[in-house]
């Protein structure tokens, strides 16, 4: 619908749009109602150019059907307001921008982001976007029109960026907020691919005190990436212990880096190699780090489960692994001699990773007594743990 003098636009039983649409030009338009409007089909909406609209308000839309289509809201002249209410997972992108008297973005029941991005640039007058209920994004691909889920945020008047409950997000990307001094995310403690935060002149503090890891090592980015933020001073990174493939922190003259933690480790992958990711420090106040000290990894811990269900031809046990690194394989190795390995005796093979698991100890003979212990290996070689025994029933 565009260039009409219609002055409501009332369809509040309309569930969904099969072929996309718009709503542009109409210069009377002050009240929209699309408060059942859920999903779009095939092609992109638009609503732009309405210069008498001054809220928009989409109590459940979140989807679309087919491919990578997008909801697009832009140069609405007078737009104040923009409330999304869904409590659905998100499947579509959102861009919104050059609409200049936007003051507020409200997702008010979004949990999680499942397909798209949320973008948000060049609402010159946008001052807070809020994420109340936002938990987390999905991070591997359910279908063939799949986009990374991602933030995109940038506005010249924003001050809040509200997500109190953020834990884990494939893409965050925050630049060019000059007017932003705080950026605060309390729960978030996983990223997934990168976390970007560049160019905001005015922000002083980055606070994410639950964040443990960037860039998930099956992906080949510069996962961290804090960059000319001219008045940076404090933050607060004090769980985060991963970052995958490369971190980069330049040109924050206000930043000094002993402020990140030293058990900090960059790397390219933890589990099949152990080779160190690429660190980029430059221009800072001081750019000197304690972090990447091989020194300071924890050591391996396997710990054997005893023996249970014990017959003259087999048993079970397990381990448990607590490790910096990931386990490429693990099980439970055996022999009737003392410090079984896996080179020389019997083994079984349960999985990857680190963790609790079960093994099977099979082809036994009866009446013997056994060693066994659980191990794991990583890109560092094998690891054992304690040693225990039984003997088989006869």
């Amino acid at each position: 619908m565009s260039n009409n003098n219609i002055e409501k636009f009332l369809l509040p039983s309309l569930l969904s749009i099969g072929l996309g649409g718009y709503l542009r030009g109409n210069e009377n338009l002050n009240e929209l109602d699309l408060s059942s409007w859920e999903k779009m089909r095939y092609n992109n909406f638009e609503i732009n150019q309405n210069n008498n609209l001054e809220l928009i308000s989409l109590d459940s839309f979140f989807s679309v059907e087919n491919d990578n289509r997008q909801l697009m809201i832009y140069d609405n002249s007078i737009l104040k307001t923009i409330t999304f209410g869904t409590n659905e997972s998100l499947d579509i992108s959102i861009r919104i921008f050059r609409n200049p008297l936007l003051e507020n973005v409200t997702f008010l029941n979004l949990k999680n982001v499942k397909s798209g991005r949320i973008e948000l640039e060049s609402n010159e007058f946008l001052k807070e976007i809020r994420f109340p209920e936002l938990v987390s994004s999905n991070y591997f691909k359910e279908k063939n029109s799949w986009e990374e889920p991602e933030l995109i945020i940038s506005g010249k008047s924003l001050e809040t960026i509200f997500a109190p409950k953020l834990e884990n997000f494939f893409k965050i990307r925050l630049r060019n907020n000059p007017s932003i001094s705080e950026i605060t995310f309390p729960e978030l403690m996983t990223i997934h691919k990168f976390i970007i935060i560049r160019d905001n002149a005015n922000l002083s503090k980055i606070a994410m005190p639950k964040l443990k890891s960037t860039g998930d090592k099956f992906y080949n980015e510069n996962s961290f990436s804090i960059y000319s933020n001219q008045t940076l001073n404090d933050i607060n990174f004090n769980s985060l212990h991963k970052v995958y493939t490369s971190l980069t922190v330049e040109n924050n003259q206000q930043l000094d880096l002993n402020d990140f933690p030293c058990n900090l480790f960059v790397l390219v992958n933890d589990g099949l190699d152990c080779t160190f990711g690429d660190i980029n420090v430059s221009n800072n106040l001081d750019d000197s780090y304690c972090f990447q000290d091989p020194s300071l990894i924890p050591p391996i811990d396997i710990q054997t489960v005893a023996a249970y269900n014990i017959s003259s031809e087999q048993a079970q046990s397990g381990g448990t692994i607590t490790s910096f690194t990931k386990m490429k394989s693990r099980g439970v190795v055996w022999s009737t001699s003392p410090n079984p390995t896996i080179e020389n005796d019997f083994f079984s093979e349960n999985g990857s990773l680190n963790g609790s698991y079960d093994s099977y100890m099979y082809n036994l003979q009866p009446d013997t007594k056994y060693y066994f212990r659980a191990y794991g290996e990583d890109c560092n070689g094998v690891f054992y743990g304690n040693e225990l025994q039984f003997t088989t029933l006869p």
